[in-house]
């Protein structure tokens, strides 16, 4: 009864009482705008950080690929004797598959990467058993691959189950075809699954449940040569003699043994990881070196230097997004300190015959406060109503890009969190107002005196 009182009253001063809705509603969707905008770049930021050192870690500068380099394939050993000499770490390898794996007539697609780099995303799983360092030998060869698959997945495969990747290519002077197994061995908790690529800055790392990792592995491929002289047979067998890959010939036909490893180099698909004790600069400069010296056409910098740009974009972000916090929680205290006390000063005859009637300071203090909390909740009432309609676009959207279901989350927490801040700003915004009214006594009150 008491709070429809106040409903009646707050109806009494419609300008006032819209006004101040007003102010308070746009100073919500405000806040609301810069929480989730910190929120969602903080999230990646803090993700990224712990799978990757930019401060260790080199990456290609160059934009030749391996279709105008031809003699790509000697990088491998080039790589292969830095690390083996201690010079560098892990090499770090994510590479696109070469097509898309089917699962119940939809296509995904999976990526292939090195066992440091998928221990690195520490993908915790809800269903099955992550292999373990030893089995994620880069040099296996498997009957089926294992593959983690995101948490969207759940619903339509389960541990154990297999799909299978191949091709055939018939050529004029040739016949190429091969066949890969995959065996689903886990299914990533959701939100656990992270997505990165060899030059992801912090700003497009993402999270997505409908991820599919593979490790890299050797896998056969078959090659029957239809040329009169076999002329193809041992220039295939050449190629795996180079990189101690095994192979088989009977007749036209060469059974080659493949390796995503050896692929991903010549695609320079991969990141250097430098050890801790090293000064990357030096490691950067003697790789560059090398490179020159063997007429590669290949570059590498630092993963730092390379997204320059995104860390300072979001570093001002970070400063921007402080700094406007601050002018809208000052405008929000005044704008709506000054609509109090406009709407005191023309309460004041009311309030003296409260007084003169019984009622204590105290007692307009509570009111006044309990008002104003009333036009809160009714801002909230409104503010909720966009935030829904976006959060509705999002989850319609955004379907198959999990990630901002994630980082941007438009749930009822964050709301309630802004509201509350609101709320306490309205509190101390019209705590000088109440602190006035005090020192007025009650003839003043009744004569409108200011």
């Amino acid at each position: 009864m008491k709070y429809f009182s106040s409903l009646k009253s707050i109806g009494k001063r419609k300008k006032e009482t819209t006004l101040l809705i007003i102010q308070l509603t746009l100073s919500t969707l405000a806040f609301l705008i810069l929480y989730h905008s910190y929120n969602y770049y903080s999230i990646k930021k803090n993700i990224y950080d712990k799978i990757i050192d930019i401060d260790k870690t080199l990456v290609n500068n160059s934009s030749v690929s391996n279709h105008g380099w031809s003699d790509w394939d000697n990088l491998v050993p080039t790589l292969t004797k830095l690390k083996d000499d201690g010079k560098i770490k892990e090499i770090r390898i994510i590479n696109k598959g070469q097509s898309s794996l089917e699962f119940n007539g939809n296509y995904y697609p999976y990526y292939t990467i090195s066992r440091e780099y998928l221990m690195a995303l520490n993908i915790e799983l809800e269903e099955g058993t992550m292999p373990t360092y030893e089995e994620l030998d880069p040099n296996k060869t498997w009957d089926y691959i294992p593959i983690i698959v995101g948490n969207k997945f759940k619903d339509q495969v389960k541990v154990g189950d297999t799909t299978t990747l191949e091709s055939m290519v018939n050529s004029e002077d040739s016949i190429s075809d091969y066949k890969r197994n995959f065996k689903v061995v886990g299914i990533a908790k959701a939100g656990s699954m992270i997505m990165v690529d060899n030059h992801s800055t912090n700003l497009d790392i993402r999270i997505n449940d409908y991820g599919i990792y593979a490790p890299i592995s050797i896998w056969k491929y078959k090659f029957t040569d239809k040329t009169k002289d076999r002329i193809n047979i041992p220039i295939r067998a050449g190629y795996n003699e180079k990189f101690n890959l095994p192979y088989e010939i009977k007749d036209n036909e060469i059974v080659v043994y493949n390796s995503d490893f050896i692929n991903s180099i010549g695609g320079l698909k991969f990141q250097l990881i430098v050890n801790e004790k090293d000064d990357i600069k030096s490691v950067r400069s003697l790789c560059n070196s090398i490179f020159e010296s063997n007429n590669y056409p290949l570059r590498v910098i630092e993963l730092k230097v390379n997204q320059w740009d995104e860390i300072s974009l979001f570093n001002t972000f970070l400063l921007g997004t402080l700094v406007f916090s601050i002018i809208i929680f000052f405008f929000t205290i005044i704008g709506i300190g000054l609509t109090t006390l406009y709407s005191l000063e023309s309460r004041k005859k009311e309030f003296g015959v409260r007084l003169s009637q019984g009622a204590t300071i105290n007692k307009i203090a509570f009111l006044i406060i309990k008002e104003n909390i009333i036009k809160v909740l009714i801002s909230s009432f409104l503010s909720l109503i966009p935030y829904l309609y976006a959060k509705n676009i999002l989850d319609d959207y955004y379907t198959l890009n999990t990630d901002y279901s994630y980082a941007l989350n438009l749930g009822l927490i964050p709301f309630l969190i802004v509201n509350l801040i609101i709320t306490l700003v309205v509190i101390l915004s019209i705590l000088p107002a109440i602190r006035k009214l005090k020192t007025l006594s009650v003839v003043d009150l009744v004569r409108g005196k200011k």
